[in-house]
């Protein structure tokens, strides 16, 4: 129920996983140039995060079935604590490389584990909604933590917005630890041949479309992480971290309103526009040439994946049964993972040859073509 302590305790858990995480995008790329990074060392310490996530999550994803939500959480919340504080003491680019790689795990632990008690403590009827809630939960976290970590970074240094996000993963820890997670029917595991569990969900429909629309939608994530803050500093924009909160206020305003029309008229109804609106605000990103135009793009691109994405995440559970809950969400994110580390390498090898206009323009194509795609494709209700 929406209403009960487990479901509260689990939104703050990820408001304060959140705050952690993205009070380093606006920091990250900037400490790497620092010491001497170029855009292509910034793509492979997000490939290295990616991948990390991307490999981890094969084994979380079922393991959150069989043990648990709350050990995943557990988990999650213990390596954000621990990882802003490595990043301060490392001075090189292998260094952060290795980091990003226990970043990884924490991202994998603690969302897979979140969406999985999400879809747990929600009726069926409105998982939809549920997830928008949650999802806005990520927001605020979205919302608070780029402009702390932009305004700690430049007043008192990278040290204190690190301070921060170890901070906030300490909370997010603690009200993790707090939450008494309703009762699940456990995967078997005697019997069970390796993957069993990956190769049921893979073979239900609505798993197979939200694999596909996820994949435009992490290139984009990924591109934007990656490079914006080079992208304003090329246009000489002040709102590196402002364009983050923005881009969290866009998702809050329509998550909530997508979940509940995503219960109602259908998934991919939803899905679809948010996927088209993501690629349209993605690729105006290099046009960007005043802190309005930014500001007003960051909108754009939160409103649009935040469409997307509430109603990709209902679909990807909507056949999946209990016991596989875990493993469905872990593929999603996977393939998300998978998507925003290559993407971001691509991308950022593109960049340096044909500049970041070309980058947000390929971005921008591929989330359209392959909503058209999926227009194309027979559905099913």
């Amino acid at each position: 129920m929406f209403s009960s302590f487990a479901f509260i305790l689990a939104l703050f858990a990820n408001v304060f996983f959140g705050i952690g995480l993205q009070t380093l995008f606006p920091v990250l790329p900037l400490y790497i140039a620092s010491l001497g990074g170029t855009p292509a060392a910034n793509g492979l310490t997000t490939l290295a995060t990616a991948g990390s996530a991307v490999l981890s999550r094969v084994f979380i994803g079922p393991l959150a079935d069989r043990l648990g939500r709350k050990p995943v959480l557990l988990l999650g919340g213990v390596i954000a604590a621990i990882m802003p504080v490595l990043y301060g003491a490392v001075h090189s680019i292998p260094g952060l490389v290795a980091v990003g790689i226990l970043r990884g795990i924490s991202i994998a632990a603690f969302t897979t584990g979140f969406q999985a008690l999400l879809a747990d403590l929600a009726p069926p009827g409105r998982r939809g909604e549920a997830f928008g809630i949650g999802n806005n939960s990520g927001a605020i976290g979205s919302l608070i933590g780029p402009l702390m970590g932009d305004w700690l970074m430049t007043h008192h240094g990278f040290g204190a917005a690190f301070g921060l996000s170890a901070i906030s993963g300490g909370l997010c820890t603690l009200a993790a630890l707090l939450i008494r997670e309703p009762r699940h029917e456990s995967h078997p595991i005697t019997g069970t041949p390796p993957f069993r569990g990956l190769r049921e969900t893979l073979a239900i429909r609505n798993v197979q479309t939200s694999l596909i629309a996820i994949s435009p939608m992490g290139i984009a994530f990924g591109t934007m992480v990656t490079f914006w803050p080079l992208v304003a500093r090329q246009n000489h924009l002040g709102t590196a971290g402002a364009f983050y909160s923005v881009y969290a206020v866009g998702m809050l305003s329509v998550q909530i309103l997508a979940g509940r029309l995503a219960d109602h008229v259908g998934r991919t109804k939803v899905m679809l526009p948010g996927m088209a609106l993501t690629g349209i605000a993605f690729g105006l990103i290099p046009q960007a040439h005043s802190a309005a135009a930014s500001l007003l793009i960051a909108f754009g691109c939160g409103a649009g994946l935040g469409i997307a994405r509430t109603a990709m995440d209902a679909l990807v559970l909507d056949d999946v049964p209990g016991t596989l809950r875990g493993t469905a969400i872990a593929l999603e994110f996977t393939l998300n993972d998978l998507w925003i580390g290559l993407g971001s390498a691509l991308m950022g090898s593109v960049a340096n040859v044909a500049g970041f206009g070309t980058a947000y323009a390929i971005v921008c194509a591929a989330c359209i073509a392959t909503a058209g795609v999926l227009v194309a494709l027979p559905r099913r209700k």
